[in-house]
């Protein structure tokens, strides 16, 4: 009775075991997807930007920068599930694409134009980057 008691509570610690190994790969693999499509909504919401500035509207450029801002807010936050290889991999990519956004001057559509166009090819330079990395497999 004690033996089969025993067998029962080790089958069961080693599914819960097995369960939570499973789980850290779903979420890796969840934080790779993550990472992958922020990636790809920072550029879109770069591209997004210079439409607003091209067309000449502050308020639609200021909405378009407070999109990218908040895309790399998640694009950082999504880095924290990712194994810390990869983590470490895209790490100064992101860190760059931070530095940049901070950079913008959102003062004057002009300003914006200046600043978007210095900053533009650097931001994308880092997402090409990050969603080539053949760690996260984008």
């Amino acid at each position: 009775m004690r033996l089969a008691a025993t067998a029962t509570a080790s089958a069961l610690a080693l599914g819960f075991l097995l369960a939570a190994c499973g789980s850290d790969e779903t979420t890796a693999e969840a934080a790779q997807e993550e990472v992958c499509s922020d990636s790809a909504e920072v550029k879109d919401d770069l591209g997004a930007l210079a439409n607003a500035i091209s067309d000449g509207s502050l308020e639609d450029a200021e909405d378009a920068y407070d999109d990218l801002v908040a895309e790399v807010e998640e694009l950082n936050g999504g880095m924290e599930d990712l194994n810390a290889a990869r983590r470490d991999e895209i790490q100064p990519q992101v860190e760059a694409i931070q530095t940049a956004i901070q950079d913008v001057d959102v003062s004057s559509l002009d300003a914006f134009q200046t600043s978007l166009q210095s900053v533009q090819s650097e931001v994308t330079e880092a997402v090409d980057t990050i969603t080539s990395t053949s760690a996260l497999g984008c």
